[in-house]
């Protein structure tokens, strides 16, 4: 049976659970997410199942901020500083895992974590009774429309294979997903999906820290 919790509720009790792998719907700065303890393999295993998502495709994980992000991905100069710039905000970050004990079904076989730094307050309070890491992947069917409406009765349907469900206002304007960056390779960053950060805007930051760089070493 899911259990109804708002924005205003407290999310000690229902966190403990959801570390232990139980599964919530929640609302983030874009869309409605589906998360569980990254930790957990139950919990990602629930995750897949829920939205009948193929195993090959590895789900990102949302952090209370860049240091707790840090624990999970290594990050370079340019990596840490695009994390610094945009997070909290609607970039994904593709990096190299820095734990090794993270679960296969989490990093996959090229070993990475896709990670983000949310801007809602809610979605940051949830993740941080939490321990500071949830997965954030899309709450939808795979190949279906993500929500934003907490009153939407598809997201309703949906919340009901859940443990838990967060009612609550994504972020505005909601509905636009995050700009996805591949740096993996510090030394060739790539966009890999253009959303609510524009490319121009990723790269002329990029283009700034060269810039940096090369006055750095000038001096």
């Amino acid at each position: 049976m899911t259990t109804t919790l708002s924005c205003d509720s407290e999310f000690d009790v229902p966190a403990i659970e959801i570390v232990g792998g139980k599964v919530v719907i929640f609302p983030t700065d874009t869309v409605y997410g589906l998360g569980t303890n990254p930790r957990s393999v139950e919990g990602i295993k629930k995750c897949y199942a829920l939205k009948k998502r193929d195993t090959g495709k590895k789900m990102p994980v949302l952090f209370s901020d860049l240091q707790t992000a840090m624990l999970f991905a290594k990050f370079g100069e340019k990596s840490k500083s695009l994390g610094s710039a945009f997070w909290p905000g609607k970039l994904t970050i593709i990096l190299p895992s820095a734990d090794s004990t993270l679960p296969q079904e989490l990093v996959g076989p090229d070993k990475t974590v896709a990670a983000r730094v949310p801007n809602h307050a809610c979605c940051l309070r949830l993740i941080a009774a939490c321990g500071g890491s949830l997965i954030g992947t899309s709450a939808n069917i795979s190949g279906e429309e993500s929500f934003t409406d907490p009153y939407d009765p598809k997201l309703a349907q949906l919340s009901t294979s859940a443990d838990y469900f967060v009612s609550g206002v994504c972020g505005q304007p909601a509905g636009l997903s995050s700009t996805i960056v591949d740096a993996t390779n510090e030394n060739a960053i790539r966009i890999i999906r253009e959303g609510a950060i524009p490319a121009k805007t990723i790269l002329s930051h990029l283009e700034n820290i060269s810039k940096t760089d090369l006055s750095s070493s000038a001096t």
